[in-house]
């Protein structure tokens, strides 16, 4: 219709042209008076309005609809009567009216279709428009419906990454509570320490007190020999119980120097001196008991002595054997806390392996939800651009949890090292409240130190071992990331390639107009981005002096074609 109006315009122009190069209107022509005067040939008058009563300021605008309305249709003149004078004045006279009006005639039936034109057109550029503002609120409404659901998977993603902190939070805090638990129990072993070392301290004041008793003793026993012939039996037995006491107490000594030697040095030089001098005071007490023999007229007083220091003895023994109890309570009390803190452990294993197992679901998750946004965000570039803003957030997050997770897992290796000596510990303690009655069982007792060094050992590797369990989970949950980068690299590139390889062709020739796609023939250098099937922007185009059609692609639809047509102003 566009093309129809240029004609037109172009003919009422010409026909304008051709008028004006006739006699002009408002003159009289071949001699012609006005109205009711005689010419100068002594014509009579023509009782008929000459052409100086037309309007001089008719002007034939192609572009206006109402000049057919405003302009009265032009008839034929009747009532004309001409004289009957021969001439050529005459002829002429009649040959310029007959032209007027056919001219005048013929532009009025251009006029009127020129307006029926410009209507029609007008008509069809109002459809169009309305066609367009729909077109283009369509797109506005599905582009907002698409921009929120991508705001409804990143709240997901959000609230995902939320829990994942919220469980690592939990776990942390569960790690330090069984950390302070395991403080405590290593306070507590330090504390039975102490009450041991204090324990070995009152053992060794008793050596030295019963060394000056001896010795206090050596010199009463001169009187003793005539009253031990009666008694000799029992004086025996009293001995031999002495004996036991003795012999208690220094392999107690002993096995508390084994036990302490590497960590308590001035202790081993002080057992190893009163361990002496319990030797000597068992040979002064031997030399005693054979001087005794020779006097016994003061038996009755050492009896009584003897059964005062047997009666300490069996109280001391007792006193010994309620402690050891008491260790080996504490002791069982801390394996139970041991097993407790295994338990709570495999607790741990377990939610990390369902902690990893949901990694898995949400990777799955997000890589669907990846296609999704693929499908979602085409012909879209700005949301593309702020996808990979947030993808860029996400990576960031990501590595931040990473971090986090490895300072935990160095952390939870710290713990299990310090569990590790605290199990040696317990052994320790466990092996110097046992206290054996034979020289075989000491023995038996250093194999199984020794064997508690090489568990120590067994326990290293078996540290080492999990080491390298958390370096291939932590090397797996990289190469997982690198996976998830690179996924969301070729959802990116895809994104970028879907946005910007639309097929575009013409449907109608533009000529030399240079209404071309800029895919397709690449001859326009705009400013603004792309917004339309042909890469254009609209407001650019009709600066150019171009209209759009207004046509946009869909996802899977046939090929779009861009036509564009001058824009008449």
């Amino acid at each position: 219709m566009s093309t129809t109006a240029t004609a037109l315009l172009s003919e009422l122009e010409d026909l304008r042209k051709v008028l004006d190069s006739k006699s002009p209107l408002g003159t009289t022509p071949m001699g012609l008076s006005s109205v009711g005067a005689p010419s100068g040939n002594g014509m009579p008058h023509l009782g008929m309005p000459t052409p100086t009563g037309m309007s001089t300021d008719l002007k034939f605008q192609g572009t206006s609809r109402d000049f057919s309305r405003s302009t009265p249709p032009m008839s034929r003149p009747s009532g004309v009567h001409f004289a009957a004078t021969p001439g050529s004045e005459y002829m002429m006279e009649n040959n310029t009216m007959s032209g007027y009006t056919a001219a005048l005639s013929d532009a009025e039936a251009n006029v009127d279709r020129l307006s029926r034109a410009m209507e029609a057109a007008e008509e069809e550029m109002e459809n169009t428009f309305k066609r367009t503002t729909e077109l283009h609120r369509s797109t506005a409404e599905r582009r907002e419906a698409e921009i929120l659901e991508l705001r409804k998977i990143l709240a997901a993603k959000e609230r995902s990454i939320d829990s994942l902190r919220e469980t690592l939070t939990s776990t942390k805090r569960s790690l330090e509570a069984r950390a302070g638990q395991a403080e405590q129990a290593q306070q507590a072993a330090h504390q039975d320490v102490q009450r041991l070392l204090q324990e070995v301290r009152r053992l060794k004041q008793e050596g030295v007190q019963a060394k000056q008793e001896g010795a206090a003793l050596q010199g009463e026993v001169g009187g003793l020999r005539a009253a031990m012939q009666g008694l000799d039996q029992e004086k025996y037995s009293q001995d031999e119980q002495l004996r036991t006491v003795q012999r208690q107490h220094r392999e107690s000594l002993e096995s508390i120097q084994l036990q302490h030697q590497e960590q308590h040095a001035n202790m081993k030089t002080q057992l190893h001196r009163l361990q002496a001098e319990y030797a000597t005071l068992q040979a002064t007490l031997e030399h005693e008991i054979t001087t005794r023999d020779m006097k016994l007229d003061t038996v009755g007083q050492e009896v009584d002595a003897g059964r005062q220091e047997a009666d300490a003895a069996r109280h001391e023994a007792d006193a010994a054997r309620r402690e050891a109890e008491t260790a080996r309570r504490e002791l069982h009390t801390a394996r139970l806390e041991i097993d407790h803190l295994q338990e709570k452990l495999h607790a741990e294993q377990e939610g990390r392996r369902e902690a990893l197992h949901r990694l898995e679901v949400e990777r799955k998750k997000r890589k669907l939800q990846g296609k999704q946004c693929l499908e979602c965000t085409t012909r879209v570039n700005d949301i593309a651009m702020e996808t990979k803003v947030r993808t860029s957030e996400l990576e960031r997050r990501l590595k931040e949890e990473q971090r986090t997770r490895l300072g935990a897992e160095k952390w939870l290796q710290a713990e299990l090292k310090s569990k590790e000596e605290l199990e040696h510990m317990f052994c320790n303690l466990r092996d110097m409240v046992l206290k054996k009655d034979s020289n075989a069982e000491i023995d038996q007792l250093k194999q199984a130190v020794i064997g508690l060094q090489k568990s120590k050992h067994s326990h290293k590797a078996k540290c080492h071992r999990l080491r390298e369990y958390d370096d291939t989970l932590r090397t797996s949950l990289e190469r997982e990331n690198d996976r998830l980068r690179e996924e969301l690299g070729q959802a990116q590139r895809q994104i970028t390639k879907k946005l910007y390889s639309q097929p575009c062709v013409d449907r109608e020739p533009c000529g030399d107009l240079l209404a071309r796609c800029r895919r397709c023939h690449n001859q326009f250098n705009l400013s603004k981005p792309p917004e339309n099937a042909c890469g254009y922007h609209p407001g650019d185009l009709t600066a150019h002096g171009f209209g759009c059609c207004g046509v946009i692609p869909k996802q899977g639809s046939a090929p779009v074609y861009c036509h564009w047509r001058p824009h008449v102003a």
